[in-house]
């Protein structure tokens, strides 16, 4: 849970970034992020990585910037 509450921070800041493109548009940052933890959803660090990366890829597929716990 605490994990999520920070990539869930960790996205809201990046989606209260204004930038301006080269034509002068407004451009918003926007962030999908896959969390996952030790032991619940890997008993390595290898697989620790891969379950977030499978979350990270779901919250792309369900439409980006959402945060996705493994």
């Amino acid at each position: 849970e605490g994990a999520l509450a920070v990539a869930e921070r960790v996205r809201e800041g990046v989606e209260a970034i204004r930038a301006l493109d080269i034509a002068g548009d407004t451009v918003v940052g926007t962030v999908s992020v896959g969390a996952s933890s030790y032991p619940a959803h890997a008993t390595s660090a290898l697989r620790l990585l891969e379950s977030a990366d499978a979350a990270m890829y779901r919250a792309k597929r369900a439409g980006k910037n959402r945060v996705i716990s493994a």
